[in-house]
């Protein structure tokens, strides 16, 4: 599966894209393959894998390392890296 930027402006980079294994919570689906490309975010992988936005997030792994919606994933990445897709929670006061 191979994942592209949901917008492209001008010119991409001659990068080559990143391998990445993506795992859901729970095991509810079966970890898949993509191919990141330059400039594809983590709003597009979510959409990407028919994941509503607005009520999950990408990391990798740690709540430290949770991406912005509009965050490159190609340039945090190395080939190889897990990705996991976890419920967006909102922390109240």
């Amino acid at each position: 599966m191979q994942l592209s930027p949901s917008h492209q402006s001008g010119n991409l980079p001659n990068a080559p894209p990143k391998r990445v294994l993506v795992k859901f919570p729970g095991g509810a689906r079966a970890p898949q393959q993509v191919l990141v490309q330059p400039k594809a975010t983590a709003s597009d992988l979510l959409q990407h894998l028919g994941l509503d936005t607005r009520h999950f997030v990408i990391s990798k792994g740690s709540a430290d390392t949770v991406f912005g919606g509009d965050e490159d994933l190609h340039s945090s990445l190395s080939d190889g890296d897990h990705l996991y897709v976890t419920s967006h929670v909102d922390a109240g006061l």
